[in-house]
Formats: structure tokens, C-alpha cells, sequence
């Protein structure tokens, strides 16, 4: 059986609005990349964020996300699954944006 933590409902929720899944096409969301969560952290988020200058705080989370603040904006690191391919892609959600834009936190 899967489980399926808060973080994860609100992030299909999050992909659905974006128009990045449906029903059809089911979103697996995973933890993010194995190793320390700051240096983790860093990478995903500079790959994605030119704003990111410096991770200042990241955690692990029980579900294997990453919680990061960088340069003042609050980020969580996840992966996501590719249907066809079965490689799993990091993301960086930049959940200030997030919350203001769509009403979703990032926080539990």
C-alpha cells in the first residue's frame, strides 16, 4: 500500500492546477535526491532559481523532501517520477509563490 503524505496531496493538487497531470497521467512524487540536505538543497534549487545566492537552512523531512530556505524564499525539494522513462527528476517548489499564488503551503 502507498501512502500518501499531506505534502504530496498538495503537490498533485499543485501540478493538476499547473496542468501538469490529470487523471490519466498519474504524477509520482518521491523524496529528494539521497545525501545532505543542504547540499542537496543547494543544487536543486540553483538549477532552477538564478534568485537562489544561498541555502541558509534545509531539513530532511520524514518523507524524504527537503525543506530549504535560500536567499529569504522558502523552497521544498522533491522528485517526480517520468512515466515513460522511470527516471525520477528533482524539482525545487518555491513555496512563497506557491502559497500567494495558488493558497498552497508547503508547511505541515
Amino acid at each position: 500500500m502507498i501512502t500518501v503524505s499531506k505534502t504530496s496531496r498538495r503537490l498533485i493538487v499543485v501540478f493538476t492546477v499547473l496542468g501538469l497531470g490529470s487523471a490519466a497521467h498519474a504524477i509520482n512524487i518521491g523524496p529528494a535526491p539521497a545525501g545532505n540536505a543542504t547540499a542537496v538543497a543547494t543544487s536543486v534549487i540553483k538549477a532552477n532559481f538564478d534568485s537562489c545566492k544561498r541555502v541558509t537552512n534545509a531539513t530532511r523531512q520524514k518523507d524524504g523532501s527537503v525543506f530549504a530556505k535560500c536567499s529569504g524564499v522558502e523552497y521544498l525539494v522533491f522528485s517526480v517520477k517520468n512515466q515513460k522513462s522511470g527516471a525520477a527528476q528533482p524539482v525545487a517548489l518555491n513555496c512563497d509563490a506557491a502559497k500567494t499564488r495558488l493558497g498552497i503551503s508547503c508547511r505541515r
